[in-house]
C-alpha cells in the first residue's frame, strides 16, 4: 500500500485531459487510494463527450479511444462490476481509467465512493480499522447494480 501525492494524482488527471483534450468532460478520483489514503494504484474515472458515437454500443464506441490510449502505454484490462457496457479499463503502470460517456455511471461511482470513504472513516475512529476491499465493492455494487445487502 502507498500513499499517492497530490501532485502525482493532478498529474495522472492532467495527462488524462492532455489525451483527450476537450473530449474530457470529468475526470475523478475513486478506489482505496480516495476512500482510504492509500492503495496499491490510483483509480481514476473519466467522463468522455458522447460526440459522434450515439446508438453506438458503448463499449465499441469506448474502445475507439483505445488508440490514443495505447500511444500514451495504457492497456485495455477488463471489467467485473456488473456494468457490462457502461466503461471500459485500462491500465499504465499503477494509474487505472475507468472511461465511460455515461453521465449516469460516473455520479454512481462517485457516490459510492462517497459513501465508502464516510463509513471507512467512521469504522476507522470507532473500530481502528477501515473499511476492506470485499464491503467497499459490495457497496459500489448495492449502489451501482441494485444489487441486495
Amino acid at each position: 500500500m502507498r500513499v499517492f501525492s497530490q501532485e502525482e494524482i493532478d498529474e495522472a488527471k492532467s495527462e488524462v485531459r492532455a489525451m483527450f483534450g476537450d473530449e474530457v468532460c470529468e475526470v475523478s478520483q475513486v478506489g482505496s487510494t480516495y476512500i482510504s489514503g492509500a492503495g496499491e494504484d490510483l483509480d481514476l474515472v473519466v467522463r468522455l463527450r458522447e460526440r459522434g458515437f450515439k446508438g453506438w454500443d458503448l463499449l465499441d464506441a469506448i474502445e475507439g479511444h483505445g488508440a490514443i490510449l495505447d500511444q500514451h502505454g495504457y492497456i485495455s484490462t477488463g471489467q467485473d462490476s456488473g456494468n457490462e457496457d457502461d466503461f471500459a479499463t485500462y491500465r499504465k503502470g499503477d494509474v487505472n481509467l475507468m472511461v465511460t460517456y455515461d453521465v449516469g455511471f460516473i455520479a454512481q461511482f462517485e457516490q459510492a465512493a462517497e459513501v465508502c470513504k464516510y463509513v471507512h472513516g467512521l469504522l476507522f475512529k470507532t473500530h481502528g480499522h477501515g473499511l476492506d476491499k470485499v464491503h467497499r465493492i459490495k457497496i459500489h455494487r448495492i449502489i451501482m447494480n441494485e444489487e441486495e445487502a
